[in-house]
């Protein structure tokens, strides 16, 4: 698992759902944030909170998915790619920032909405 633990955590999601056939639902999405440390921690080099620069350490990626609405049950397959990571890596460049489209593309399965 990654170590998402902090002092500070920004998160923020925005969905549009609409109608496809029926019960089948889609959905486009947008999701940012990020977790950081009020202080330096020798172990978690990078990872206290700056101003400077701040936008440039938020994470972001965006997707699409389908809902299918069982009235007391919602279940979503969601694909999504990342837009822009904030950890260095020096294969990436500029704030769309994947070092390649397949390395950013995530699948899920859930129940419920997300939010």
């Amino acid at each position: 698992y990654l170590d998402q633990t902090g002092d500070f955590k920004l998160e923020a999601n925005v969905e549009l759902r609409f109608g496809i056939l029926g019960r089948l639902n889609g959905a486009l999405f947008l999701d940012a944030g990020n977790v950081w440390l009020l202080r330096a921690d020798p172990e978690r080099p990078g990872a206290e909170l700056k101003w400077k620069g701040f936008f440039n350490e938020i994470a972001l990626g965006t997707g699409f998915g389908l809902r299918y609405d069982i009235s007391y049950l919602v279940l979503r397959a969601d694909l999504g790619i990342g837009l822009h990571t904030p950890y260095p890596n020096p294969d990436r460049r500029g704030y769309y920032n994947l070092s390649s489209f397949k390395d950013g593309l995530g699948f899920h399965l859930a129940i419920g909405y997300p939010f």
